[in-house]
């Protein structure tokens, strides 16, 4: 069995990567099957990224793709729903007043109920109460035992000309997304439409890493030829 690669935990998420180019992703509350598998790469996935509202990512491999994909995921929760049902009036009728049973009281697993009769005298009979318990599957915020369920689909593939991507990262504005290449190179894209943007050249060497600050005004790159460049680019309003 492949060893998983790469993990990204989300808050209830975790995603992971394998060395034969799939994909995983699951429900920490449920994580006996994965919400979705998926294999967009034929060389070991080498990492995963996901952007801030946690509906898509960012994949990169060994290979000559980086995969754009979208994740959909669905939340409910099995609830157990008690509702009382009331059978009918028995054939023992009590007289209005009757002391075992006042007006509107219950009495053991027993109600009682009161009404006139075709000659107008008030007549009460005994309700027997009768507990169901109902279990239903149901989409809510509430309930007792949570599910999950989900889809991931590439979004766009783009194919580079020199196989090899160590890293990848989308700012947290989710406009701008970056990669490091084993070509020495770290290429700036679009996020929302995959659309590239630039090619960095600096580092003399394979990049490993790339990384955005909290508020989007600066990138770090980081290489095998021991240097970490940081960049300005992009400023966080300059795409709509």
């Amino acid at each position: 069995m492949k060893h998983e690669d790469t993990i990204f935990i989300l808050i209830s998420f975790i995603c992971g990567s394998y060395e034969d180019g799939s994909m995983a992703w699951w429900d920490i509350r449920n994580p006996g099957l994965p919400l979705a598998s998926v294999k967009f790469h034929s060389e070991p996935v080498l990492s995963i990224t996901i952007d801030g509202q946690c509906t898509g990512g960012i994949t990169v491999a060994a290979d000559e793709k980086i995969v754009l994909f979208t994740l959909d995921h669905k939340m409910g929760f099995i609830s157990t729903i008690q509702s009382t049902q009331v059978g009918t009036c028995g054939e023992e009728s009590l007289s209005y007043g009757d002391a075992s049973y006042n007006y509107g009281a219950a009495s053991g697993s027993y109600s009682k109920q009161c009404y006139s009769d075709a000659s107008g005298q008030l007549r009460c009979c005994r309700q027997r109460l009768r507990q169901v318990t109902v279990t239903a599957t149901q989409v809510t915020p509430y309930g007792e035992e949570a599910y999950s369920d989900g889809s991931c689909l590439a979004k766009k593939i783009i194919s580079l000309e020199r196989p090899g991507i160590a890293g990848t990262s989308i700012r947290t504005d989710d406009k701008i997304a970056a990669t490091a290449g084993w070509d020495h190179r770290v290429r700036i894209y679009n996020y929302r439409n995959g659309n590239d943007l630039a090619i960095l050249k600096y580092h003399s060497s394979t990049c490993s890493a790339v990384s955005f600050s909290m508020d989007c005004k600066v990138m770090a790159s980081s290489s095998e030829d021991t240097t970490i460049a940081l960049w300005e680019l992009y400023p966080p309003r300059a795409l709509t």
